[in-house]
């Protein structure tokens, strides 16, 4: 029987989940590591559990609580070591969607959590709870389009500094707000002179939801809609913007940090060393009207793969 199987979704879409399990399966690659990979987007939920009969460990990535926790359900009676990564602030969701994901802490045998805070609650739950980032840094950066670059190089020609952020999505939380509070970071930027904002819209539907709210688009902001690396955008900015309402690990910001970027995050998480944490809008524009460049000093994190190899029970067979 053979002995990892991995669940997740890979780009397109490109969001945290499918980054983080492309660069993961690069990792295993690169180490050798025997595994076998099926995106769940795009394959039945029958080929889904006829899959599960043939692997001893099942490695589960996914944003749905339901569906996760049908996974487990279904693993556990065939006798399968289950490990969950899980991708999001635990106890996001509403009142039954949280008491699915507590089940599914109690039921794998090893939690996987990305954040301080999801940690100390699995930890209640489940003994064997682990904590590691979901960031891996990426082994190369694809070029941004002329075109792109030639609107960058207008913006920074007359602006002091340039910031950006970038969501995979609209989505919103279960208080019914933005996420990503891209609306509210253009508002920002509407009225501030002098600083310049490139957003990342890789699926184009924040832009159609942009201007479905009648949300003015300033000339000192741009948004990319189409896919792209967004790692490339980061090299060409000062400063990252993660204002979100709800959080993970948040893969941007740690690549903004590994590209010696600034970071300005909202505080809904424990965020690393290093970033400027904010509260509120006000606290937010008071920060990018202060802004100024420092020196960024990365520490580097704990060996991720590591800390998974081991919940897989795989040696680490590194080139």
């Amino acid at each position: 029987m053979a002995h990892l199987l991995i669940y997740g979704t890979l780009p397109p879409p490109i969001g945290g989940v499918s980054i983080y399990c492309k660069r993961l399966c690069e990792e295993l690659d690169l180490r050798n590591v025997k595994y076998t990979f099926i995106d769940i987007n795009k394959t039945s939920f029958f080929n889904i559990f006829v899959s599960l009969t043939k692997y001893r460990a099942i490695h589960i990535n996914t944003s749905n609580p339901l569906f996760r926790l049908s996974l487990v359900v279904l693993a556990k009676l065939l006798f399968k070591k289950v490990i969950i990564t899980f991708h999001g602030d635990i106890g996001r969701f509403n009142a039954f969607k949280n008491f699915l994901d507590r089940c599914s802490l109690k039921l794998c045998n090893t939690p996987i959590t990305i954040n301080m805070g999801s940690y100390e609650k699995a930890i209640g739950l489940n003994s064997n709870s682990k904590l590691s980032s979901a960031f891996f840094k990426p082994r190369k950066i694809d070029q941004l389009k002329e075109k792109h670059l030639l609107k960058i190089k207008k913006l920074k020609s007359s602006n002091a500094h340039l910031f950006c952020s970038n969501a995979y999505d609209v989505s919103f939380d279960k208080n019914g707000q933005e996420t990503y509070q891209i609306s509210n970071i253009i508002n920002i930027f509407n009225r501030i002179q002098n600083k310049a904002f490139i957003f990342s819209d890789p699926s184009s539907n924040y832009l159609k939801y942009l201007k479905s709210q009648n949300i003015i688009i300033p000339k000192n902001v741009f948004i990319i809609d189409e896919s792209h690396d967004f790692n490339a955008v980061l090299r060409e900015c000062d400063a990252f913007i993660r204002y979100t309402t709800t959080d993970g690990d948040s893969i941007s910001v740690k690549e903004a940090l590994s590209l010696k970027r600034q970071v300005i995050a909202s505080g809904v998480v424990s965020r690393p060393k290093g970033v400027t944490v904010v509260n509120d809008l006000d606290s937010l524009k008071a920060e990018i009207r202060k802004f100024y460049l420092t020196e960024v000093n990365l520490t580097e994190a704990e060996d991720n793969l590591e800390i998974l190899l081991s919940a897989f029970d795989v040696k680490n067979k590194e080139r």
